[in-house]
């Protein structure tokens, strides 16, 4: 399971769009980072503890722990 609800538990692959950082679940939702997410190196797979911040549409989370680091994504399409 790549997307746990409960808790505020995500894992994802970490990347950018317009300059900010992103976290796209396994389900293709993308989620924005807020500052606290800024350290976190684009193209690891990450599991994060984290909590909702900003509007409901933007969908930003704030990092509050890396929970485990799975290493670089796998590639698309394979």
């Amino acid at each position: 399971v790549l997307h746990e609800r409960h808790r505020g538990i995500v894992t994802g692959c970490l990347g950018e769009s317009g300059g900010r950082k992103t976290l796209t679940t396994g389900d293709n939702k993308v989620y924005y980072l807020g500052d606290n997410g800024s350290s976190l190196p684009p193209g690891e797979r990450v599991k994060v503890k984290s909590h909702r911040s900003g509007t409901a549409a933007e969908h930003t989370l704030a990092v509050d722990d890396v929970l485990k680091d799975y290493g670089r994504c796998p590639a698309a399409g394979g």
